[in-house]
């Protein structure tokens, strides 16, 4: 998954991105956005069936909890990045992987119009960058 650039990125990310890796902080994001998680207040009370651990891993759920023990957490939505991290996904596995984009519009849930649409605006951008060069 792509990096997250710093100016986006709001500091509990950061923070946990940390202590937990940028991918599992992601999938926090995913499942917890837009509300605030508790963490136990012990390692050894996160079990496989926590809803932390089912969100991102038991080992990830536990380190988090060694050092946000008994803490509450809002966890940022970050719905706009997302969507640009989704949108140049779609136009690498389009560009480079050779993806068709009936199979994208799959793979996300989208149309295939919707599909195309992202694809032409990726392109704009890319000829906008390109034009600044000269």
């Amino acid at each position: 998954m792509s990096a997250i650039p710093q100016d986006v990125m709001p500091p509990i990310l950061a923070e946990i991105a940390g202590v937990i890796g940028l991918d599992d902080t992601l999938k926090l994001v995913k499942h917890f956005g837009g509300i605030r998680i508790y963490v136990p207040a012990s390692p050894r009370k996160v079990r496989p069936e926590h809803p932390l651990a089912i969100a991102i891993g038991l080992d990830p759920a536990r380190q988090l909890t060694e050092v946000f023990a008994g803490a509450e957490l809002p966890i940022p939505k970050m719905d706009d990045w997302r969507i640009k991290v989704r949108n140049a996904e779609i136009s690498r596995l389009y560009r480079e992987d050779g993806w068709p984009a009936w199979r994208i519009a799959r793979r996300y849930s989208i149309t295939e119009r919707y599909v195309w649409e992202i694809l032409s605006r990726s392109r704009e951008a890319e000829d906008d960058r390109q034009e600044a060069l000269f």
